[in-house]
C-alpha cells in the first residue's frame, strides 16, 4: 500500500509528537496543564483531524478529554496559527517533522 493511500493512525501521531516534544504519553493524557503538554495535545489534535482524518470524539477519548475541550483547544490553536506568520511557519515545520516520523512508523510496521 502506498503512503498516499494510508491514513495516519492516532497512535502513530501521538508517538511522533511525544518523541518530538520529549513527552511521555502519560503526561499527554494526564491532567497536566503545562504549556508543553497542552501544545503537544493541540499538535496531536490538529494533525489527527487534518492529516489523519480522525474524529474529534476519538481524539478526546484517547487524550482523556471531552470533545468540547478538544474543539476549544483546536480553535485556540488555529486562531494563534493564523494570527502570527512566525507561529504558522513553526507549525508547518513541526507538522512536517511529525508526519515524517508517523509515516516512517507506518512504513516500518506495515507487513
Amino acid at each position: 500500500m502506498s503512503l498516499s493511500k494510508q491514513t495516519l493512525s492516532l497512535e502513530s501521531i501521538i508517538d511522533a509528537v511525544c518523541k518530538e516534544f520529549d513527552l511521555k504519553k502519560e503526561d499527554i493524557m494526564s491532567e497536566n496543564r503545562s504549556h508543553k503538554c497542552s501544545y503537544g495535545r493541540a499538535m496531536i489534535s490538529a494533525i489527527a483531524v487534518n492529516e489523519g482524518k480522525v474524529p474529534v470524539i476519538e481524539i478526546a477519548t484517547r487524550l482523556n478529554r471531552s470533545p468540547n475541550a478538544i474543539s476549544m483547544l483546536l480553535s485556540r490553536f488555529y486562531e494563534r496559527e493564523h494570527s502570527s506568520e512566525t507561529f504558522e511557519k513553526e507549525i508547518k515545520k513541526m507538522k512536517a517533522k511529525v508526519l515524517k516520523d508517523a509515516n516512517r512508523e507506518i512504513v516500518t510496521s506495515d507487513p
